[in-house]
């Protein structure tokens, strides 16, 4: 590769990554970036190798990888965020490329006739190398072009942006995943991905309430809570008033775990709520059992909170405020 131009990259991002299938809880820290490791063009004074992230043991398994982080980038472009950096005015013509560029160089394009802006300068990215070729004493995880006669180096083809969000990368057979950075001439770079690796069991949606039992009123706001583990972003929310033999849809959501519903103008014993991906129709849930929204017959004299029910509940309501009067011309009032 051809590193001619110079650019500074200051860069703190944390990458989660956990497994769709496989094993259970398991965490560690690893460090890619400039000065340190992650060099995809190792012949780069200060480049080390791209870092080992993770190893597939089959095709079809999948990882989900999450980062987010701040590019700072000067003198030759403002910060723009993970998306990417300029390199340059319009027309700039630069002799140089970046690591995901690579592929159309080798395909014959000239570096000045790359665009004069480059997105994703200095952002993580994932190298995909088969067991085949990772397994072999002979291979080096850095640039093909760069490696000894007879070793195995990574295709610039394999390369891929993790970029933001959440990516999810399915494994096209045994082999395994490297990081490094798509970024250039480290002796004037100073960044660095701090990235964590989180394996688990499997990714999940999963309704805590209501959940079953509850008694709601309606016209009333009652509170949906999920919790999740793995990707994603936004979430569907839908509810049933008949068991789930029809869903209404509620509300498309960041994905928060909880969120204000107002209930609906109806009464019924037979009420469901459900949460879905919205990027994966097949991975959600719905409450276990049945809950009940229904119309208060009310107002009720005694019913202090107003759940439709005189109780021990208003009874301690009443307790806690036996004796209280608001009357400041009254002597016998007692007051704080």
């Amino acid at each position: 590769m051809k590193w001619t131009k110079q650019i500074l990259v200051l860069v703190t991002i944390s990458v989660l990554i956990c497994t769709l299938v496989g094993s259970a809880w398991a965490e560690e820290t690893i460090m890619v970036g400039s000065r340190k490791s992650g060099g995809f063009g190792w012949e780069n004074p200060g480049w080390q190798e791209m870092v080992y992230a993770w190893t597939f043991t089959q095709a079809g398994e999948q990882i989900a990888i999450k980062g987010s982080g701040t590019f700072m980038i000067g003198p030759e472009g403002p910060a723009v965020g993970p998306g990417g950096v300029s390199m340059g005015p319009p027309g700039h013509n630069r002799p140089n490329y970046l690591p995901l560029e690579e592929p159309l160089i080798d395909a014959g394009l000239d570096p000045s006739q790359l665009p004069p802006t480059v997105e994703h300068a200095g952002a993580l990215m994932g190298a995909f190398v088969p067991e085949s070729i990772s397994s072999s004493p002979l291979f080096v995880p850095i640039d093909e072009d760069l490696v000894a006669p007879g070793e195995f180096g990574i295709t610039s083809d394999s390369l891929f942006l993790i970029g933001e969000g959440w990516y999810i990368f399915v494994a096209p057979e045994p082999g395994q995943l490297y990081l490094g950075v798509n970024d250039q001439w480290v002796e004037n770079n100073s960044g660095a991905f701090d990235v964590t690796l989180l394996a688990e069991s499997e990714i999940e949606l999963t309704v805590l309430s209501p959940n079953g039992g509850e008694t709601l009123i309606v016209g009333k706001t009652s509170t949906i809570e999920w919790e999740s583990v793995g990707p994603p972003e936004d979430v569907l929310l839908l509810y049933s008033l008949n068991n789930g033999q029809y869903w209404m849809f509620l509300d498309i959501v960041q994905n928060t775990g909880s969120y204000q519903w107002q209930l609906p103008q109806i009464s019924s014993d037979q009420c469901l709520v459900s949460i879905w991906d919205v990027d994966d129709p097949e991975l959600g849930d719905l409450s276990d059992e049945t809950f009940t929204i229904f119309q208060c017959q009310g107002p009720i004299v005694g019913d202090l909170n107003e759940d439709c029910y005189v109780n021990w509940q208003d009874f301690s309501i009443f307790a806690s405020h036996w004796l209280d009067c608001g009357n400041p011309l009254d002597p016998s009032c007692q007051t704080e």
